[in-house]
């Protein structure tokens, strides 16, 4: 006779599952809890443009003149303008069926329940998807461009600025749509986003163009989107900023900027850059004393790497039969004085010094779930 074998017992053994769940994507939203912590109040608005004044020229007169009976001239004042700033309006759409639900719901059924799980990942979703229109920031919903294309895969600067099943759209520099496609997967480490078989890249798609928040009007709008890093951090004198012309106040609407060119970060490059914003903005200005660093995490490496050049060690001086860590446990947490905020959504190769005291928030309606008489759900056929 047979002996029974493994085979033989299967339908007996119960099936183990590990209760734990890991997270195998990132949901950082670095700037936008910056901003949130820092960034001074939270103004409700209504659909009209919000208005922020700015003192945006000095006044006044300074004449040597002849007490004895001279003339003492004639005087002027300082001078404001308004920035107007639009509300833009986002979702966060989900969908599971009624079979995911129930077949979930209870603790002899699942290790966790599907619906709660999603819910809770969805604000932390929406979050990171407001933060990477923000990092970017063109005010036009811009979130990055294509560096090459080859069949489903497309090479971009920054993956993080994508997440799994998101919907983009494409353009041309010119602000032409070319069609829109679904992320299968966001490659962090390789830069790619593989579409969706479903939703096959569109035609004609190629290098440089814009990839940009679903819904958006596209790179030939300005102001037509979130405000961010580009639209607030820009070194220019032309153009329109915030709904006031540069051009009437050439240079003052301009970011203090210093070209990279690909060159190693330096000590003597951080104070360079700290001195023009005490150039622009005075000695003692909270602007030059009080903005932090906002970056990826290439340039915080790079920074880091100036105090590994300059470290000494001397071997047979240290005690014990392991060679010393020349690596901290975490990179440095300052430059130049000023804290860093490295985020995974910043532009790589860009150092921005943000006076997040300056910047503000305003909201329409909190975020929460849409509701039509007291129900968040909607069902579908």
């Amino acid at each position: 006779m047979a002996p029974g074998t493994n085979n033989n017992a299967i339908a007996l053994q119960i099936e183990a599952v590990r209760p734990e769940v890991p997270l195998l994507y990132q949901l950082d939203k670095t700037l936008l809890g910056m901003i949130k912590k820092k960034a001074k109040g939270l103004q409700t608005v209504s659909s009209r443009a919000y208005r922020a004044p700015v003192e945006i020229t000095a006044g006044g007169a300074i004449n040597q003149f002849n007490p004895d009976g001279g003339n003492l001239g004639r005087g002027s004042a300082l001078k404001t303008e308004v920035m107007l700033i639009n509300q833009f309006y986002f979702n966060f759409a989900v969908e599971y069926t009624a079979l995911a639900e129930i077949a979930t719901d209870d603790k002899e059924k699942a290790v966790e329940n599907y619906v709660t799980r999603q819910m809770t990942r969805m604000m932390e979703q929406f979050n990171a998807g407001i933060e990477a229109i923000l990092a970017y920031g063109d005010s036009s919903g811009t979130l990055d461009t294509v560096v090459s294309v080859a069949g489903q895969v497309v090479t971009v600067n920054n993956a993080n600025q994508f997440f799994d099943n998101q919907i983009i759209q494409v353009f041309t520099a010119a602000g032409v749509l070319l069609g829109i496609f679904q992320v299968l997967t966001a490659d962090a480490l390789a830069n790619t986003l593989t579409a969706d078989p479903s939703t096959p890249l569109p035609l004609g798609m190629a290098a440089g163009n814009f990839l940009s928040v679903n819904g958006c009007v596209g790179p030939s709008v300005a102001s037509s989107s979130l405000n961010g890093v580009n639209t607030l951090q820009i070194s220019s004198s032309v153009g329109n900023y915030l709904g006031i012309q540069r051009a009437a106040y050439p240079g003052r609407l301009s970011t203090p900027f210093i070209a990279g060119n690909n060159s190693f970060i330096t000590p003597q490059r951080g104070r360079a850059l700290i001195n023009l914003v005490r150039t622009a903005m005075g000695i003692e200005s909270p602007d030059a004393s009080k903005f932090v660093w906002h970056m990826n995490v290439d340039q915080e490496a790079a920074i880091e790497n100036i105090g590994l050049i300059v470290s000494n060690i001397i071997q047979n001086q240290l005690k014990g039969d392991a060679s010393e860590d020349m690596l901290k446990k975490m990179p440095p947490k300052t430059f130049g004085g000023r804290p860093i905020f490295a985020n995974i959504h910043a532009q790589p190769g860009r150092i921005d010094g943000l006076p997040l005291e300056h910047w503000f928030r305003a909201e329409i309606q909190p975020l929460d779930f849409y509701e039509v008489n007291g129900q968040t759900l909607f069902p579908i056929n």
